[in-house]
């Protein structure tokens, strides 16, 4: 038998124990090619890796038109005004029909709730879950524990890729949502897409989660009273923790095209003629109305005009710092404090009292911020913790 020169001189050993291999210098590896290849696979090199996109899907609930997935959104997108989230009252049977929707949904009453989804990414998104929950109005966010989702509903939908209309869809959530009486009507709405190929992690962040859609918004108009929504943010101001409100300009035109609904009357709603807004201070495009904290039991609020006028040349950002460490004594005069088991109601009322109307109806509120008749005003509360970190927001739009 020819002797097995793999095996070794002994046909029953599988090593071959001499040291005599000399390797081929033909056959090494070349240093300069693995390491291309490192970089190739890295995506540092000439040969790029592909986007996510490319090759998976995608999945997309909007923080804002226009939305094409960058996180964090906030500053300077709200990440809490999606217009993928849409209400339609359930006395309404037929297909979905933007002009039906509802922007401020009353307790007691049932909705038949809509979310939009999206798949950017050339391959389908098979059996991909659209899943919608309610939360209690205020500023809910990854760190909020006061907050506990609730489900409404779900549906499942196969999303084609990008290159098809199909990629795009309004799902109907089932069951509909039955709003008990011991509810506001202005919970705020989450809603999560995921599929295998794409999955959600599992935490309820509109800001840094492409897959989590949120819709903290009200919509209002005329007589509708606005103190109980006022109230309820108050209350929700966190211990030691700041509220400002912003004036969002312009940017209420696309929330009003993609929320749909009737008007009351033939004249569409325009953004504010800026230069026409009667109160708060210039930051941007945008104007910055008041300032609330929450020092221990109490809570303060300035508005942006009187503490400008106050403390010279302060920038309206750094308000929050200046009403957390300055005595009661140097406020006296440019901002309201609350206390007690009232100490909430404080920033209803000196909305009340920056815009010097009789009550808090969403017509009256619009109608003293000036801008126009047909104005709708767009107000941003926006929440931060002790430490000045992001929370979560809340809308609210008006008209008269």
């Amino acid at each position: 038998m020819a002797e097995d020169t793999h095996r070794g001189k002994n046909p029953a050993s599988t090593v071959d124990t001499s040291t005599s291999f000399v390797p081929d210098s033909a056959n090494a590896p070349d240093p300069a090619r693995l390491k291309q290849v490192l970089r190739d696979l890295s995506g540092k090199g000439d040969k790029r890796r592909p986007n996510r996109e490319d090759v998976l899907p995608y999945l997309l609930i909007r923080d804002a038109p226009g939305d094409r997935g960058v996180r964090p959104a906030w500053p300077p997108t709200a990440c809490w005004e999606s217009p993928d989230i849409l209400l339609v009252d359930a006395s309404y049977t037929g297909a979905f029909d933007p002009a039906h929707c509802v922007g401020n949904p009353t307790s007691g009453n049932t909705y038949r709730a809509f979310v939009r989804v999206f798949n950017l990414g050339r391959f389908p998104a098979i059996g991909t879950q659209v899943t919608l929950y309610w939360v209690d109005p205020g500023f809910f966010g990854p760190n909020s524990a006061d907050y506990e989702p609730q489900l409404i509903g779900g549906a499942f939908v196969e999303l084609a890729d990008r290159t098809r209309p199909e990629s795009v869809q309004v799902v109907e959530i089932a069951p509909a949502w039955n709003i008990p009486y011991e509810l506001t009507g202005h919970e705020c709405l989450i809603a999560v897409v995921d599929c295998i190929a794409d999955p959600w992690r599992g935490v309820f962040d509109s800001n840094n989660d492409r897959h989590v859609g949120q819709r903290n918004l009200t919509i209002a108009a005329g007589a509708i009273p606005m103190t109980t929504l006022l109230n309820t943010l108050g209350e929700r101001i966190p211990r030691g923790g700041t509220l400002q409100l912003l004036h969002g300009g312009a940017a209420v035109v696309p929330i009003l095209q993609a929320a749909g609904g009737r008007r009351r009357h033939a004249a569409p709603l325009t953004a504010p003629v800026m230069e026409q807004v009667v109160h708060g201070a210039m930051m941007g495009d945008s104007l910055h109305l008041l300032t609330a904290v929450r020092r221990g039991a109490e809570i303060v609020v300035a508005p942006t005009e009187a503490m400008t006028d106050a403390v010279a040349a302060i920038n309206p950002l750094e308000i929050p710092r200046y009403l957390h460490t300055v005595d009661r004594q140097a406020l006296r005069n440019v901002a309201v404090t609350g206390t007690g088991d009232a100490a909430h109601e404080v920033l209803a009322t000196s909305l009340q009292h920056l815009l010097d109307i009789g009550n808090l109806e969403a017509g009256s509120i619009a109608a003293a911020l000036g801008g126009g008749r047909d104005a709708a005003h767009l107000l941003r509360f926006v929440a931060s913790d002790a430490e000045g970190r992001f929370i979560g927001g809340y809308s609210l739009i008006v008209s008269r």
